[in-house]
């Protein structure tokens, strides 16, 4: 495979991870999160930050995608955004794990919950995962990998 080939994988892999992401979040955690009482807890608040999250996969999904359907064009500004999305997509999924944590205290009607949050939070990793070694390593110009 050539390295445009293996460029244009990872991000088609890193956007259908970013999608299912933003797709499990709406479908499983915002409803979970929004019927859950538990007593000092704040469900408004985390269903907003939470929505603020299915935005952002959604965003890093379709920006990977676009990327991944034009591999000819590659720029600093492209790599920059592909390498700053994908660290996001990291954060943002230990973030994730954080949060599976404190529902996985609430009780056994938030371990659903949970638990999809921890196989959202390995999943955003290895999207983000995958943009970075994208962006950094796989969509060098040629005249640079040449150089190195």
């Amino acid at each position: 495979m050539s390295r445009e080939r293996n460029s244009q994988l990872l991000l088609i892999v890193s956007a259908i991870l970013s999608i299912a992401i933003a797709i499990a979040l709406v479908a499983s955690i915002i409803p979970s999160v929004t019927t859950e009482h538990e007593r000092g807890g704040t469900p408004i608040t985390a269903v907003i930050a939470f929505w603020l999250d299915v935005a952002a996969f959604l965003v890093s999904g379709i920006l990977f995608a676009r990327f991944a359907r034009t591999p000819g064009r590659t720029g600093r500004g492209r790599r920059t955004w592909t390498c700053i999305l994908g660290a996001a997509l990291i954060f943002i999924g230990l973030c994730f794990l954080d949060a599976a944590d404190a529902y996985f205290r609430h009780g056994p009607e938030m371990a659903v919950a949970s638990r999809v949050l921890i196989v959202c939070a390995v999943a955003g990793g290895l999207a983000g995962i995958l943009a970075v070694v994208q962006a950094c390593w796989l969509a060098r110009p040629v005249a640079e990998s040449r150089e190195s």
